[in-house]
């Protein structure tokens, strides 16, 4: 399932995909994160999928009152094999022209 936002709050990813029962994909935290759920029913993912603006930028200053975020710049590669989605791979920004994927750092 893909949603803007579902449950959300702290700990949204591992939280909608427990309450879900299905893989649950959001966006609406700003944070860049998968979290496996494994129970009875196997393993779901629950996949924040962060944001492509600079969390740092000045149009967020009063936003969020100049406060901490946990949000991170970059966004969630989905893969699928058999029906079945394979663990969520993340990109995510590293600097002014770098992102990290897969154990390395890129530049743009």
């Amino acid at each position: 399932m893909i949603k803007h936002r579902w449950k959300g709050g702290f700990g949204a990813g591992r939280a909608n995909a427990l309450n879900a029962g299905v893989n649950m994909i959001t966006g609406h935290t700003h944070n860049l994160a998968v979290q496996p759920v494994t129970d009875y029913n196997g393993t779901r993912y629950g996949v924040q999928t962060g944001t492509l603006a600079d969390p740092n930028a000045e149009q967020f200053v009063h936003y969020t009152e100049d406060g901490p975020k946990d949000w991170r710049s970059g966004f969630a590669l989905l893969s699928f094999e058999r029906g079945r989605l394979m663990l969520p791979e993340l990109i995510q920004v590293c600097g002014e022209d770098e992102y990290e994927f897969r154990g390395a750092i890129h530049s743009v």
